[in-house]
């Protein structure tokens, strides 16, 4: 396929017009200076000259089916409030179907696509087979990682969905430091190798209580029993010692920020960037990804006006930075020959991203797509060089009835509130 007449955001965070060749196994195999010549080569065409096409973002930690728990997760509920979450988790972990379960995936992967997100990591809510997740993330036709907490081991012995989007991570321990727990993640570490995902030092209060228990920091712990590498993925990691930094960059881990689910707490971004270490965005159990990108900015930005990050290094944690973390730095997160063609299409013209100016080294575009960034802005996406939404319309599954079976779950669950 070609993508003819593109303004596309390049390797050197610049945007650039070019005609964009997509072979049949979904990567971008050429990419030209605008000509109409070029499609004169047998393949399809796509006109772009009405969008400015990104790499899909990847959403480096998100927990599927949490909409389900909205207004339900307050840090002092009532009594109202604990029954129904109860409900709710409970439905979740037991009560719904197959079926059911998924499709409360899918509401949620559904949204994500409308975002212009192409990856995401899930970590779910529901305490379900992670073959769920896959098939659900499959059937909407999303790039993936699933948590499988404790369960890698036997999942990865089971067939799971046809894909090449989809992996399966590991977890480390967050609760139980027991030597037979760490044994455990050793021996999967030297046996299969995954991604671990861990759950760390996600508020300040929550750092004193692992140092208090452990007279070390969990991070110190990992690196003692191996664990830690270039392959370990710390999920929200607020509370950093200078110590913690220094143990991370030595092992080249990654961090997923995390920023609007966070607050009050800010992790140590800065000096994470500037030690070199990967940062990436996710969601947490919130929902919007350009949110989390605008907060991550805000804070970034008025923090330390000496140190201002730029809005092109916000988009690059949403992008090639996710795919690092999961090592998919090669194939995606990047509009290039030879990476994959994950891509979303946004309105060039829409009123929320002007002015429009790239003159001398300076530009607005990024900076104003960043502020506008929002489902409504962002028309197509593609993952694997297929589309997955055209015109804001989901094309693998029938989102009217991923809604409608959704809307009759939550009166189920909810019905007859105390």
């Amino acid at each position: 396929m070609w993508l003819r007449n593109a303004t596309y955001w390049d390797q050197e965070l610049q945007f650039r017009a070019a005609d964009l060749l997509v072979d049949e196994l979904g990567y971008i195999t050429e990419i030209l200076p605008p000509d109409s010549s070029h499609t004169a080569r047998e393949a399809e065409e796509f006109d772009c000259s009405e969008r400015l096409v990104l790499p899909g973002l990847v959403n480096a930690h998100f927990h599927s089916q949490a909409s389900m728990l909205r207004g339900l997760r307050r840090k002092t509920p009532s009594e109202v409030q604990e029954t129904l979450r109860t409900r709710a988790y409970e439905f979740l972990d037991k009560k719904a179907s197959s079926e059911e379960f998924k499709t409360a995936c899918m509401r949620d992967y559904i949204d994500l696509v409308h975002q212009g997100v192409t990856c995401c990591a899930d970590s779910g809510t529901g305490e379900r087979d992670p073959l769920l997740y896959a098939e659900a993330m499959s059937d909407v036709g999303l790039r993936g990682i699933i948590d499988t907490y404790d369960s890698f081991e036997e999942v990865a012995g089971r067939e799971g969905p046809e894909s090449v989007l989809l992996h399966l991570a590991a977890h480390m321990p967050e609760t139980d430091f027991s030597d037979d727990a760490l044994a455990k993640a050793r021996k999967l570490k030297q046996r299969f190798e995954p991604i671990f995902l861990v759950h760390i030092l996600e508020t300040a209060l929550h750092g004193e209580d692992d140092r208090g228990a452990w007279e070390e920091s969990n991070l110190e712990l990992f690196a003692e029993h191996g664990l830690l590498s270039n392959r370990a993925v710390l999920l929200q990691a607020v509370d950093l010692s200078d110590e913690d930094i220094r143990i991370l960059r030595e092992h080249q881990g990654s961090v997923v920020h995390c920023p609007v689910s966070g607050l009050p707490a800010i992790a140590p971004i800065l000096e994470l960037l500037e030690s070199e270490i990967n940062v990436a965005i996710g969601t947490d159990d919130e929902r919007d990804i350009w949110e989390a990108m605008r907060v991550a900015y805000f804070m970034l930005r008025d923090l330390d006006p000496d140190r201002r990050i730029k809005a092109e290094a916000v988009l690059d944690m949403a992008t090639v930075n996710g795919a690092k973390a999961y090592w998919m730095d090669s194939l995606i997160g990047k509009i290039a020959p030879g990476f994959k063609a994950d891509l979303l299409f946004v309105d060039r013209n829409h009123l929320d991203l002007l002015p429009v100016v790239d003159q001398d080294g300076f530009s607005t575009r990024c900076h104003n797509l960043l502020m506008a960034g929002r489902s409504t802005i962002i028309k197509h996406v593609m993952v694997d060089g297929n589309w997955i939404m055209q015109d804001q319309r989901i094309l693998t599954v029938s989102e009217a009835h991923v809604h409608a079976r959704y809307r009759e779950m939550m009166g189920g669950i909810f019905e007859n509130t105390p």
